[in-house]
């Protein structure tokens, strides 16, 4: 990955949800490193995101990847300890992570224990708040089982099986959900998440002009959330093309890419 340019994204989130605290609050957010390196050391990536001088950073999941964390895990942590010198750092599972969790529970644990140990919430099924003076965000991160991304499947998830994960939303703060997987984007908004952060589909993987990304990361042709902005029941999905790969390294116009949220809100 290290000769692919980087694409940085910034997309503006409007609320009046979005306390006056928070107006002009950029987010960071990364999905889907896969172990990568996005230029050597993954300098061009960390360059990337100190540039957009975040006030938080928040991980979608995948930054590693099931079955080489034995050789690489330590590629993650060295921008994990970076990450967390630029601005606090909250890190939602992905599949790769859960599965790793699964079959190598003690494993991940020492890998949990070494991020944690820089600085890096780890959001498992839980929430935590983002403070600014008086003013607080929500920030939940959504570790869902491993039968929703069964691949070749049209797997369902509903808000219940959300709230039975994570418990009820918060609907006295402006709520994010750190999702992983876009392909329930419906049953986020139901469950009540004003903003949905996703990645998984590594931006449709092949792009074509005018037709989009390709295929999905499940092998469904054409997924119908494959990268951007969207407006999805009373809810905005915001879907990363993801940092890296895996298994067969392909990207095809569909350089990495650092998502950037620029809050606006109090009005």
């Amino acid at each position: 990955m290290s000769r692919v340019a980087l694409r940085t994204v910034t997309y503006p989130v409007r609320s009046r949800r979005i306390p006056a605290g928070f107006d002009g609050v950029h987010i960071a957010v990364l999905a889907d490193l896969h172990n990568c390196r996005v230029g050597g050391d993954n300098r061009i990536l960390l360059d990337a995101v100190r540039e957009s001088h975040p006030d938080w950073i928040l991980l979608a999941g995948d930054m590693i990847t099931d079955g080489i964390h034995a050789v690489c895990c330590d590629e993650s942590l060295r921008v994990l300890r970076s990450l967390a010198e630029i601005a606090p750092v909250c890190y939602a599972l992905g599949n790769h992570e859960a599965r790793w969790q699964e079959s190598d529970p003690e494993g991940f644990a020492a890998y949990q224990k070494k991020a944690e140990g820089m600085g890096i919430l780890f959001l498992d099924n839980a929430s935590t708040f983002l403070r600014r003076g008086g003013d607080r965000l929500r920030v939940t991160g959504l570790s869902l089982p491993r039968r929703y991304f069964a691949k070749g499947k049209r797997v369902r998830a509903t808000a219940r099986d959300i709230r039975d994960l994570v418990g009820r939303a918060d609907t006295a703060h402006y709520q994010i959900l750190l999702a992983h997987t876009p392909a329930f984007a419906k049953a986020y908004s139901q469950w009540g998440a004003d903003l949905s952060l996703a990645g998984h589909y590594h931006g449709g993987v092949i792009r074509l002009p005018g037709l989009g990304g390709v295929i999905s990361t499940a092998f469904y042709p054409f997924p119908r959330y494959d990268r951007g902005k969207y407006r999805v029941g009373t809810g905005e999905l915001i879907v990363s093309a993801g940092l890296g790969s895996h298994t067969i390294p392909l990207r095809v116009n569909n350089p990495p890419e650092l998502v950037v949220l620029e809050l606006r809100g109090g009005r």
